[in-house]
């Protein structure tokens, strides 16, 4: 988390352990807030749309943008952007051939929307 951003939800910069606890109380840490780009001050602001895409994406992406900024990209694989996700999240995956291992992929207690966006083949 950058020192600006910590100020700016009244966090303290010099406190490390800021990053492990949770402002709103919604069950998402700071340091995830941060990543996800929410605002930790703000328990309705947890969900984000996750992206997919097997051309463009990379699974080292933190899936949170359609394309990569430097910042934030695509993950590759579904199973990639299920994992990244949180209750109540949206995984879009876009239009491609997509080799699904395992092939049963099981989202525990989260509920997820899967959203495809044009033609998508699961193999």
């Amino acid at each position: 988390m950058t020192d600006g951003w910590e100020v700016q939800y009244g966090l303290n910069p010099l406190v490390p352990t800021d990053a492990t606890t949770d402002l709103d109380s919604d069950g998402v840490n700071n340091l995830s807030e941060y990543q996800r780009g929410t605002d930790p001050t703000d328990p309705l602001s947890v969900n984000v749309t996750l992206y997919v895409n097997d051309g463009t994406g990379n699974d080292s992406y933190d899936g949170i943008s359609t394309d990569w900024d430097g910042r934030h990209g695509p993950k590759k694989t579904i199973n990639a952007g299920l994992d990244a996700s949180i209750n109540g999240d949206t995984v879009q995956i876009a239009a491609g051939t997509y080799a699904n291992k395992p092939s049963v992929y099981d989202p525990g207690t989260r509920s997820i929307t899967l959203r495809p966006v044009g033609s998508v083949i699961i193999k």
